[in-house]
């Protein structure tokens, strides 16, 4: 039986493997690394290494001994490969789609952070694969919609303004804006959408929650100003009704038919949290959702053509016959 409350090796986390891992490699080198020496290495008490070394030798009987003539650690009889990161074909496949999916980042601020931190996460995993790595190569990729380029320094100022809770300013124009506009807000939360970064905040000059897309912001600067952020405040909760970020009034309920076709890929995904299916004649279904706004969900029925067909509630149903006279009107010869 393990020693130190510790169980099995599923309840150490991965920071804690990779730090044994880390601990078993310098003894193995045989230059009698000591708990200080490790602890500077590791950055951890000399207390940490010490629990870390008995339960390698309490829990997996790793020969672990103080050699006292070198002032440090060796192992006293033969050892094999570090045996807490074994991983079933299922974990490491797990971990190889996250690899992968880095790949959406290259070229943006943020591949380099991400690489490092895996990079440092998976540095422990050189035990039995029952996979291997070079197998998974060409049976999985990714291919993703480029987010906008947030400048990293932007986002980390504003990542660490909300943390601090500190008012920020700055010069802001949106998309329906013919110039920048001066904005005095306290940061809430930074949310990924739709492939896109948006920053809610209370603006303090318009008095309520606005969305804002941190790669339009100009002359960004943090305050000495704290405020209180209200406690309940969730951004999740303002998207709730909305079909993509925005969300513009109360929720009503809408109906698209989808032929037969298009049917098939409806079901084959989930369109959103309030969503309904019921089956019709000949292949065909309606799709109920409760949004509290039209903009996406409109540009999102287009987007299927001939194949769908909004039956409630009547105020879409205008938006998307306009939307489709302007669309005939430019291709008008």
């Amino acid at each position: 039986m393990a020693k130190n409350n510790f169980r099995t090796d599923r309840d150490l986390n991965r920071v804690t493997l990779h730090r044994m891992h880390r601990i078993f490699e310098r003894i193995r080198a045989g230059d009698y690394p000591n708990r200080r020496k490790l602890a500077d290495e590791l950055e951890v008490s000399q207390k940490t290494i010490h629990r870390d070394i008995e339960y390698l030798k309490d829990f997996h009987g790793i020969p672990i001994e103080y050699d006292v003539h070198n002032y440090g650690y060796r192992f006293s009889g033969e050892v094999g490969e570090f045996p807490l990161l074994k991983l079933t074909e299922g974990e490491l496949f797990a971990i190889f789609v996250a690899e992968k999916a880095l790949e959406q980042y290259v070229g943006t601020p943020f591949e380099k952070p991400l690489r490092n931190t895996f990079k440092r996460f998976t540095a422990g995993l050189s035990g039995e694969l029952s996979v291997q790595w070079s197998e998974l190569q060409s049976a999985i990729s990714f291919k993703g919609v480029e987010g906008s380029p947030v400048d990293a320094a932007v986002f980390q100022q504003l990542a660490l303004a909300i943390r601090q809770n500190r008012d920020i300013t700055f010069d802001y124009r949106g998309l329906k804006d013919s110039r920048h506009q001066h904005r005095h807000v306290r940061p809430y939360e930074l949310v990924m959408a739709e492939h896109q970064w948006y920053l809610f905040a209370f603006d303090v000059g318009r008095d309520e929650i606005r969305r804002f897309v941190p790669s339009r912001l100009r002359n960004l600067q943090t305050t000495k100003t704290r405020f209180v952020k209200p406690r309940d405040f969730s951004a999740g909760k303002l998207m709730q009704h909305s079909f993509g970020i925005f969300s513009g009034g109360s929720p009503v309920s809408v109906r698209i038919l989808f032929d037969s076709f298009a049917s098939r890929l409806i079901r084959e995904r989930h369109w959103h949290p309030s969503q309904q299916i019921v089956e019709r004649n000949r292949g065909k279904l309606e799709l109920l959702l409760t949004l509290g706004g039209f903009e996406e969900v409109e540009r999102w029925i287009l987007s299927w053509g001939q194949h769908a067909r909004v039956l409630d509630p009547p105020e879409l149903i205008a938006r998307l016959r306009t939307s489709i006279q302007r669309c005939l009107k430019e291709y008008e010869v």
